[in-house]
């Protein structure tokens, strides 16, 4: 008696998978190769531009100058609301000086008002928003600082800042 082996079968030749659909060598196959990497190149682009403007801190000081300030006078429109004269002449000096100190990158203890003046004007600042500028810092110095009703020129002291600040960020040059 002979037996024959169990585990040995004969190869077959040719397909040995059937199937209807060609996915392998499709466009849509090669394609979702392709498209994650492209997106994996695209954010390792973005990542080093985001970490290139992130290093340039004058850079990024300057586009947070007008974000600060607005920040900085709505707190002076509440203080306004409240009727907080000296918080609110404070709020008012506070944002105008430290948009100043943002926009020419110079330290607040190096601001005055001529080295404003000087730089404005180097960078090619209109002679009318510097002149409103000026105005400003002295009225809220004044306002705050001299004895008197200080309380009578709030509002305009508010809108001129509002005023000089909007007119400051479209005519600097950077």
């Amino acid at each position: 008696m002979t037996v024959a082996p169990v585990g040995i079968r004969y190869i077959k030749l040719g397909r040995s998978v059937k199937s209807d659909s060609n996915f392998y060598a499709s466009t849509l196959y090669y394609l979702l190769y392709i498209i994650p990497f492209a997106l994996f190149i695209v954010a390792i682009i973005v990542y080093r531009k985001h970490i290139k403007e992130n290093a340039n801190t004058t850079l990024s000081r300057t586009k947070k100058a007008n974000s600060v300030a607005v920040r900085r006078l709505k707190n002076a429109k509440i203080l306004l609301r409240d009727n907080r004269i000296n918080e609110f002449y404070d709020e008012i000096l506070k944002a105008v000086w430290g948009y100043m100190s943002h926009k020419l990158n110079m330290p607040l203890s190096q601001l005055s008002k001529e080295n404003i003046s000087s730089e404005l004007t180097r960078r090619g600042c209109n002679e009318t928003i510097v002149s409103e500028l000026m105005s400003l810092l002295n009225e809220g110095e004044f306002a705050r600082y001299a004895p008197g009703d200080a309380g009578a020129t709030m509002d305009k002291v508010y809108k001129l800042a509002l005023d000089v600040i909007g007119k400051m960020e479209n005519s600097i040059k950077k």
